[in-house]
């Protein structure tokens, strides 16, 4: 339906001469028509995305299996449901979501009626990461596309195969002014950040959230930044050690590790650590076997830069005293890096000083609560946090005294999957929400609208010498 964008990529002399500004004009164009589709006509793009997605699941598994060596039932777990799941979730519900808001009148305001309305942004921007192709660039398009906006999206070119796909669904199933899928390396992102876009949607890493942002703010465009950070579990005294181990495990593996929610270092009461490590490595025994390299079911590192970075993390944490408990084993020619458990770990080392993506989990002990709280408040504000506790005290003690954008109380990962509950982070971690409802608002304006029915207001008007107007200005006052 859409030309390829592929061979816009090269680089322009000026942002005058540049294709995607004309690209920009007629999808914004666009946008004003867009914007005053009704829900049923919304419904239908979204219907035809998933009829896509389902007839060609094959293509899917086959284009991450191409770019990671996933497993095609991870990819059926972790890419293709959950996006099928958020368009469900949309269509059973957009018809209430858009429905204009009735605001009670305060009695200052009697004769006025009032009610918020839910309007499309407009032309909007999707950079997705290449960590999870599909769930990342399809969840926050669905969004979009419910909110009646037009978008560009810009994907990683670092998941090739699955940019590749993506491009022939944009192409297969929307109309060429209201989405467009751009392919291309970070001069490509570049140059659309110079476009006034009504608002911009980022999934990657913190450092690059603030080009976005600092982009956009060039345009005053609105932002969600949905980006990463340590997020740590904690294991208290009490915890079911056996659970926690089984949980993090999964979590700290999955995409081999290459997720922004994946647990990236623990926290574990020191009663437990040797018991925590053999569970550890009998969960990973349990997954992926003796020898994890030869197990189909663990995806590989994306790319040889990402291979080395993580090589040299544990290189690092060796020279400075870290134990390898578990794995630690690494094949440059596959990409493969075993899942790996550090003990004696210190806040010195680079492992605990970035975000980790990939399966290495790095484990610090405490004494008591006051010092978890202390080491995980020194650092950033994490994406999430992961309690593992039996106790309700335990679990409100460190709700109360550690900031971070979601929890997950004794599972980790999960919440990633529950549409309704909606996912961001904060400050560091991200800007806004997304999925289900917290999604389709990051995409729209909620309009305030009052109408004057009856009642004079003129009596609030100028000279505030007149005594009549002095007495009611201080009577509005009191009602306040």
């Amino acid at each position: 339906m859409n030309t390829p964008l592929t061979a816009l990529a090269e680089p322009t002399a000026g942002l005058d001469q540049d294709p995607f500004r004309a690209i920009f004009e007629r999808m914004y164009a666009q946008s004003w028509i867009t914007r005053r589709t009704k829900a049923r006509e919304r419904k239908e793009k979204l219907r035809r995305m998933l009829r896509w997605i389902e007839t060609n699941s094959q293509r899917l598994q086959d284009a991450l299996q191409a770019d990671f060596r996933k497993h095609p039932e991870e990819t059926v777990l972790t890419e293709q449901f959950p996006v099928r799941a958020e368009i469900h979730e949309i269509v059973r519900n957009l018809d209430r979501w858009m429905r204009p808001r009735r605001i009670p009148t305060p009695l200052h305001l009697a004769g006025t009626v009032s009610h918020v309305r839910q309007e499309a942004k407009g032309l909007v921007l999707i950079i997705s990461p290449w960590n999870f192709p599909f769930l990342l660039t399809l969840r926050p398009l669905a969004s979009a596309i419910a909110a009646g906006n037009t978008v560009i999206i810009k994907t990683s070119e670092h998941a090739p195969h699955s940019a590749a796909c993506m491009e022939q669904l944009v192409q297969d199933v929307f109309d060429p002014d209201e989405v467009r899928l751009i392919q291309g390396d970070a001069t490509v992102a570049q140059r659309l950040l110079k476009l006034p876009f009504n608002h911009i949607f980022f999934t990657g890493s913190t450092a690059v959230g603030k080009i976005v942002m600092e982009a956009a703010s060039q345009h005053l465009s609105s932002v969600t930044l949905e980006l990463g950070g340590k997020s740590p579990v904690i294991i208290v005294k009490d915890a079911d050690v056996t659970k926690a181990a089984a949980d993090i495990a999964w979590g700290r593996t999955l995409n081999s590790g290459q997720a922004c929610v994946a647990p990236d270092y623990v926290l574990i009461h020191e009663d437990h650590l040797a018991s925590f490590v053999a569970q550890y490595q009998q969960q990973i025994t349990r997954m992926y076997g003796d020898d994890p390299s030869q197990e189909s079911s663990l995806a590989r590192i994306i790319n040889l830069h990402h291979f080395r970075r993580l090589r040299g993390l544990l290189e690092d944490a060796a020279r400075q005293g870290a134990q390898i408990s578990v794995g630690g084993q690494t094949n440059e020619a596959d990409l493969y890096i075993a899942p790996t458990l550090l003990t004696n770990v210190t806040s010195q080392m680079k492992v605990m000083q970035e975000e980790i993506f990939g399966p290495i989990l790095p484990v610090m002990t405490f004494r008591d609560r006051d010092e978890a709280v202390a080491r995980i408040n020194a650092l950033p504000r994490p994406l999430s946090m992961y309690v593992f506790a039996r106790q309700a005290p335990d679990v409100d003690y460190f709700l109360a005294r550690i900031m971070c954008g979601d929890v997950v109380i004794n599972n980790c990962v999960i919440h990633f999957g529950h549409s309704k509950l909606g996912v961001g982070g904060s400050n560091s971690s991200g800007i806004g929400k997304g999925l289900g409802h917290a999604g389709f608002l990051e995409f729209t304006h909620e309009r305030g609208v009052m109408q004057h029915k009856m009642l004079d207001f003129s009596m609030l008007f100028p000279s505030y010498n007149n005594k009549l107007t002095q007495t009611i200005l201080r009577w509005y006052y009191k009602l306040g």
